[in-house]
């Protein structure tokens, strides 16, 4: 693959990407990777791998990355074992990352020329375990204190210990073992679609090209949303504010986006009624609100038809985003049971396109965190509007109480 696909391929993936050449050299490295590294390593290009990471130099590793070249076998370093030694190779102290390597095959190829490497930074996550094991070592000194409770409280402490266990495993699962291939799948899959004009007899090839691609994006959609979700019930969700450009990141979910909206031939339009587009608040969160409003505006909107994305500048230092649709529209009790928080069975799209029912959930649960919540306003056959405010400082996010109308009647 040249540069220019490997950029327009991975640079849109949310996670830390570099590629490497059968000889263990980084030949590319994408805008989530670069991100990852500190200040002195933004050029890493021709590295080999063992000076960003010297844990391959192991013998072991070794072998196991011949493995994936030669045998098509992807490798997994896990946090617990080795996140410190990754994070370190990429100038980060007390933090903790993930890495997979999966083989980048070509057409015809019986082993790989290339080998994609993910990074996920996964610091707050080893944190919450180790609070939580801590957690544990308290219960078991307040057993010693207490003969008088200990059995009940052993019960409790290994009933407390299997729903931990269960708990990280089923994490671990979705977040790594789900995520990264997904990931993968959706960027080559989408390669493929890309090239497979250059056969004549492909119409049937593409056709499948595009299912891969679908399932793919589909169960990225449901990961993230499961994740966000479970997040928000445990009580740890933070927001962590900054200053960014709205028009920029709406810009990179437009291109994120395209593809989609190009299978339904719908086209996405931004209007400014503001000369202020920087806002204050927690960017990670507010992408993730605006991912869901746009894939619902996209998955109940019909064909060729057009959606909004409009800044409105409003008292009070604060933008109002606003996500319309001229699509499917929705009921009044479906839209009262959203508003009242519970979820909704997932609803089918104007293409019979599948949901979550979960996407909205987190999007109230992160606009709070955000001093902002969500107005919906909706008439069944004629599309949706979803908006909510944020602040355009640190001044209006600090001293602004959520005075957003959460439902607006039919």
């Amino acid at each position: 693959m040249t540069n220019e696909e490997l950029t327009a391929v991975y640079n849109p993936v949310p996670l830390g990407i570099c590629v490497l050449n059968r000889q263990k050299h980084i030949v590319f490295v994408n805008k989530g990777f670069r991100e990852l590294l500190n200040d002195k390593r933004k050029q890493v290009e021709g590295w080999p791998l063992e000076k960003l990471f010297p844990v391959f130099e192991q013998s072991y590793f070794k072998q196991r990355l011949e493995q994936v070249f030669n045998e098509n076998v992807p490798l997994f370093l896990s946090s617990g074992l080795h996140g410190v030694e990754v994070a370190q190779g990429l100038g980060k102290k007390d933090a903790y990352c993930e890495v997979s390597l999966a083989p980048l095959i070509k057409r015809d190829d019986h082993y790989a020329e290339q080998v994609v490497l993910t990074v996920e930074e996964v610091t707050s996550t080893v944190k919450q375990i180790k609070q939580q094991k801590n957690l544990l070592k308290c219960l078991r000194r307040q057993l010693k204190e207490s003969e008088a409770v200990k059995q009940i409280m052993e019960g409790v402490q290994l009933e407390l210990q299997e729903a931990n266990a269960a708990k990280d495993k089923l994490f671990s699962i979705i977040g790594h073992d789900l995520k990264t291939p997904f990931s993968a799948l959706v960027a080559i899959s989408d390669l493929l679609m890309n090239n497979s004009h250059k056969d004549t007899d492909g119409k049937e090839r593409r056709r499948l090209y595009e299912a891969i691609w679908l399932t793919a994006t589909q169960g990225i959609e449901f990961v993230t949303n499961l994740l966000n979700w479970a997040q928000s019930q445990s009580n740890s969700i933070t927001a962590l504010p900054c200053h960014f450009d709205l028009d920029k990141l709406l810009s990179e979910l437009q291109a994120f986006y395209r593809l989609s909206m190009q299978k339904k031939s719908i086209s996405m339009r931004l209007t400014y009624n503001t000369s202020n587009s920087r806002v204050f608040a927690d960017m990670d969160m507010i992408k993730v609100v605006l991912q869901n409003l746009l894939s619902n505006a996209i998955k109940f909107s019909r064909n060729t038809q057009l959606i909004e994305i409009e800044l409105v500048a409003e008292n009070g230092n604060r933008t109002r985003i606003l996500v319309k649709d001229k699509g499917l529209g929705m009921p009044a009790h479906i839209l009262k049971s959203i508003m009242r928080k519970k979820r909704v069975k997932p609803g089918l799209g104007a293409n019979m396109e599948k949901g979550t029912g979960i996407g909205l959930s987190v999007c109230h649960e992160f606009l709070e965190a955000n001093n902002s919540s969500l107005l919906i306003e909706s008439i069944p056959g004629k599309g949706s509007t979803f908006s909510f405010s944020l602040a355009n400082s640190a001044k209006g996010f600090h001293s602004q109480s959520i005075t957003d109308v959460s439902e607006h009647p039919n």
